[in-house]
């Protein structure tokens, strides 16, 4: 888990002090192969709970999709779009594996 981890998770999975190892076992990022299936992220730009940038790095590291909303952590208001996201996303997945 890199510098913009959220915090409170990472001591809340991992402990008080976990050991390096650990936090690369569990670390996502770390654990991508050419057999990781696709990814799909759903984060907002004006989060103040988790940062963004962990989201924007591993889709930009790892090829997954990803969308950017202008709302709050919760994304209350937009579960109706995140739905039709995450349908076609879905509709995507017939050609994996090909």
């Amino acid at each position: 888990m890199r510098e913009a981890t959220h915090g409170g998770s990472k001591k809340n999975l991992l402990g008080e002090q976990p050991t390096p190892e650990l936090v690369a076992l569990l670390s996502n990022e770390e654990q991508v192969t050419k057999e990781t299936p696709p990814t799909f992220l759903v984060h907002t730009m004006t989060d103040t709970a988790v940062p963004v940038e962990n989201s924007i790095r591993y889709a930009r590291d790892h090829g997954a999709t990803l969308h950017l909303l202008n709302s709050d952590h919760r994304m209350q208001e937009r579960v109706r779009e995140i739905g039709y996201y995450f349908e076609y996303f879905l509709v995507s997945l017939d050609k994996f594996g090909e």
